[in-house]
């Protein structure tokens, strides 16, 4: 079971399809969402796939692909975005990174899914808490990475 919610079962409260660039300012290779499980608050929760052949994995590192850390914490902090329901594409700007963990790595074929829970605000910051499961790996998925985040929303 996962520390955020109860690990993939955040799925079992799927929302419609969204359009992630309705919500995400990012665009081209750096928009990292492929889909939306659930939006917040208090729980937001995303996916990623990484297929293999994936343009992040195809230098890091040859013969042994490993989806880098830098784009799964990337990925978290992008899937925090859901938790704020509005649509709009004005920045939210990452302002910190705490208690970051990379716990297992993360090699091709994957299905990341990213759980984000809001832990408090004080003005225009936000505190975010996510971690990032494999749901291809064994057994049945497993928490590859977990952060917190600050977050200045803007606009």
């Amino acid at each position: 079971m996962s520390a955020i919610g109860e690990g993939t079962a955040a799925a079992a409260h799927a929302v419609e399809p969204v359009r992630v660039d309705a919500y995400l300012p990012h665009r081209g290779a750096l928009l990292l969402v492929d889909r939306v499980r659930r939006m917040g608050p208090p729980l937001a929760a995303a996916e990623l796939d990484v297929p293999i052949g994936h343009w992040a994995v195809a230098g890091h590192f040859p013969g042994v692909p490993i989806f880098p850390g830098v784009l799964l914490l990337e990925f978290m902090a992008q899937t925090g975005r859901f938790l704020f329901p509005e649509p709009g594409t004005a920045p939210a700007l990452l302002v910190r990174v705490r208690h970051a963990r990379f716990l297992a790595p993360v090699h091709p074929p994957a299905r990341l899914v990213a759980m984000a829970s809001l832990e408090g605000e004080v003005g225009p910051q936000f505190q975010i808490r996510c971690e990032a499961v494999d749901e291809h790996a064994p057994p049945e998925g497993r928490v590859v990475a977990r952060a917190h985040f600050t977050v200045l929303r803007a606009g």
